[in-house]
């Protein structure tokens, strides 16, 4: 792939555009946020026995957190 860039004579950027990394911290942040809001709606109609967590919503909150950590790192 490089090799098709080098032919074209294109640059080929080599670190992150750091406006785009802030956008993806904020957006991040947003996703947490409404991920604990609706764990937090979960659990207070969690009422029965039979009730589950959603497992889908917890893997989106670590996932989130994950993310969040990496740009962090990274700006």
């Amino acid at each position: 792939m490089v090799q098709i860039f080098r032919i074209l004579h294109l640059d080929v950027r080599q670190d992150w555009d750091q406006s785009l990394m802030k956008i993806v911290f904020y957006l991040s942040f947003a996703q947490l946020a409404i991920s604990i809001f609706s764990l937090g709606v979960n659990a207070k109609r969690h009422r029965r026995k039979s009730d589950r967590y959603s497992k889908s919503l917890i893997t989106i909150i670590i996932l989130t957190i994950l993310i969040l950590l990496f740009t962090f790192k990274n700006m």
